[in-house]
């Protein structure tokens, strides 16, 4: 609940959904877990990434982009906010929003 735009809410889904963080190796385990990671269309000879994949539990990728918007909103100067709205000036606030949700899980404090 450190973390701007996580309240007691998405902090309770977070915890529910991983169960035992300790069986995680690293922030991108728990990334693949819960799904907001691109997905991968590859063959021999050609390397493509696609979408983000829609594993894991929708309730939780829906509280982490609901939090996501909270933050852009109330705490504009926050370091995370200001790389978003760059992201959001170059694609769109979407985009923004769904990077800021894997940039959250990517670099949490441990």
């Amino acid at each position: 609940m450190t973390v701007p735009g996580v309240g007691p809410l998405i902090a309770v889904r977070f915890t529910a959904v991983l169960d035992q963080p300790r069986r995680f190796t690293s922030a991108h385990h728990v990334m693949s877990y819960v799904g907001p990671t691109p997905g991968e269309n590859s063959s021999s000879l050609r390397n493509r990434r696609t979408a983000i994949t829609k594993a894991g539990a929708s309730e939780l990728r829906f509280a982490l982009a609901q939090g996501c918007w909270s933050m852009m909103r109330a705490e504009p100067n926050e370091p995370m906010v200001q790389w978003a709205l760059a992201i959001a000036a170059r694609r769109n606030k979407q985009v923004a929003v769904v990077a800021t949700r894997w940039h959250r899980l990517s670099h949490r404090p441990r």
